[in-house]
């Protein structure tokens, strides 16, 4: 099977289509012919070992996975031995888990981890988008517990944490019931953000979002780009801060652990997502339900996977960036 690899750490250009060994499933598990796949942050982290503590789980000199990617959509191509609640030919989605495995033509995945049926009504390209940016969104929107007449500040709402974050507050605290919800993005995307729900929203390359008046409850940085020392002054007392990124010498976890057992007039908390098939039903019926929409920056073939990366990396990308492992219509799969 053709498959995107990597034999050693470094920048995009170190990947490489390869051919494998198409993979037997083992028993528990199930065989998936990928349809669609993504490039993420999470990819990027991994091939790059940044940062390098991640070396400790995936190799401390050179890769022990070569192959990222982990969110899947596609259709059950063969099953394990004991498998049940899956039938061949089936259309599903799943989170691989780290480091990934998707970037492939086929990929094996435990038939009780985070796999289930696809959302009805959504392509394979469609539905690949609500997997990785939505569930690290849901773990802290739980932490945010939005509620009338609370402000909240999303930044990075331009990736495809920081969209399904604002998507599913919207959902949980509707435009006019008394919760702020301000954004901010990328030129070019102000409008969206708008329509997505967001209030106030500030264009980075145009102002400076620690530089505002306003004062929030909660500031919720999803991409990472900030830190708790520069947005510490728009928190109201008693508000919190939240990044997706460790931070500069692993400073979120860190202060999060500090604020957890001292306390303080302003709280830091890093929330750690999970991705299981309970969190994957709940995502699937959110699509289903039109609360959280696909956003799609661009669609390429596997063999463009450095292109994608590099891409990625740019941090231009608006939602995300999907992959198709295996020739495939842009609306194949709303009916598989």
């Amino acid at each position: 099977m053709k498959a995107a690899v990597h034999d050693a750490y470094g920048g995009p250009e170190v990947l490489r289509l390869d051919d494998l060994p198409v993979p037997e499933p083992k028993p528990g598990e199930i065989r998936i012919r990928v349809m669609a796949t993504t490039v993420n942050r999470t990819d990027c982290g991994f091939r790059a070992a940044t940062p390098f503590i991640t070396r400790a789980f995936t190799g401390l000199t050179r890769p022990k996975f070569r192959v990222l990617g982990n969110e899947v959509a596609g259709i059950v191509d063969k099953l394990g031995d004991g498998v049940t609640g899956f039938q061949v030919g089936q259309a599903v989605v799943g989170m691989t888990g780290d480091p990934g495995g998707g970037q492939a033509e086929y990929l094996c995945m435990k038939a009780k981890g985070a796999v289930g049926p696809k959302p009805r009504g959504l392509s394979f390209i469609e539905a690949v988008t609500l997997l990785d940016g939505p569930m690290l969104a849901r773990a802290y929107v739980r932490a945010i517990a939005p509620a009338r007449g609370m402000a909240v500040l999303v930044n990075g709402a331009s990736g495809s944490i920081g969209l399904n974050a604002v998507q599913w507050l919207r959902h949980l605290a509707p435009k006019g019931e008394g919760m702020v919800l301000d954004a901010v993005c990328k030129t070019g995307t102000v409008d969206l953000l708008h329509d997505l729900g967001a209030e106030r929203v500030y264009d980075y390359k145009r102002e400076d979002f620690t530089a505002t008046d306003a004062r929030y409850d909660v500031i919720f940085d999803a991409v990472g780009r900030s830190r708790y020392r520069y947005c510490r002054p728009l928190l109201k007392d008693g508000g919190t801060y939240m990044s997706t990124e460790l931070g500069p010498g692993c400073e979120n976890p860190l202060l999060a652990l500090r604020s957890a057992a001292f306390g303080g007039r302003k709280k830091i908390r890093f929330p750690l997502p999970g991705a299981n098939r309970k969190v994957l039903d709940e995502i699937t019926a959110l699509a289903e339900a039109g609360a959280l929409r696909p956003m799609i920056d661009r669609v390429l073939p596997l063999e463009e996977i450095v292109a994608a990366t590099e891409y990625v990396e740019s941090e231009e990308k608006v939602g995300t960036v999907v992959i198709l492992p295996n020739p495939l219509d842009e609306d194949a799969g709303r009916e598989v």
